[in-house]
């Protein structure tokens, strides 16, 4: 990514996707740590321990943040998804993933797999932090040349942002639609958001690939 608003777009993602996500929780335990020593819990050197977790993990987070940089490689689009759902799913057991993602990698450029990545953590974060959400579920595919990817939650939903000019999303206050809409766009495709009140979201990133992806049998 060699542009300043793609590198801005890079460190947004990872702070807004990692490093909140490490500080919140720590925060949280923090709370529970100062309860458990006012009321003298027996467990109270435990829970110290696990914020002691929490931010050794916050650090090595860091840490990974600031080792240099290297791209990933292109055709990787499935196998991607397939990590970062299996990440969801043991870090939220309590919510149910249903996966519909291809077997055999999609052959597709750098730009398609990174811009594919960014949605996808970005939802399930926003689906983590907010949704409420029971039941997730993901589609990856291509379709008449356009790589298709779609999360669906069955969550509280929210007021959705509206299309302005140029049919990019008004996201006003929402960080994370903001950085998937930048990296759908950077990518060459768009991203639509839908929702309301009580009834779910749904996220769909569209990018076309000019000629029909190949299928990595054996990527290397």
């Amino acid at each position: 990514m060699g542009s300043v608003r793609e590198e801005r777009a890079f460190w947004v993602h990872q702070i807004h996707s990692t490093l909140l996500n490490s500080i919140g929780a720590a925060i949280l335990q923090s709370r529970v740590c100062e309860q458990a020593v006012r009321v003298g819990a027996p467990d109270c050197s435990g829970e110290i321990q696990r914020l002691q977790g929490i931010l050794a993990e916050l650090e090595a987070t860091a840490r990974a943040l600031t080792a240099p940089r290297t791209p990933e490689r292109p055709g990787r689009i499935a196998s991607e998804a397939r990590r970062l759902i299996e990440a969801f799913r043991a870090s939220h057991p309590g919510i149910e993933l249903n996966a519909d993602i291809p077997e055999a990698d999609l052959g597709v450029p750098e730009r398609v797999v990174e811009a594919a990545c960014v949605v996808l953590q970005e939802a399930l974060v926003n689906i983590s932090r907010h949704a409420e959400a029971r039941r997730v579920e993901v589609w990856l595919t291509i379709e008449e040349e356009t790589i298709l990817l779609r999360v669906r939650d069955d969550g509280c939903g929210f007021e959705p942002p509206k299309q302005a000019a140029g049919g990019r999303l008004a996201y006003g206050t929402h960080c994370g639609i903001r950085l998937m809409d930048e990296y759908a766009a950077m990518a060459g495709g768009r991203l639509e958001v839908g929702s309301a009140r009580g009834r779910g979201t749904q996220v769909t990133l569209f990018i076309p690939v000019g000629e029909p992806a190949s299928l990595l049998k054996n990527p290397t």
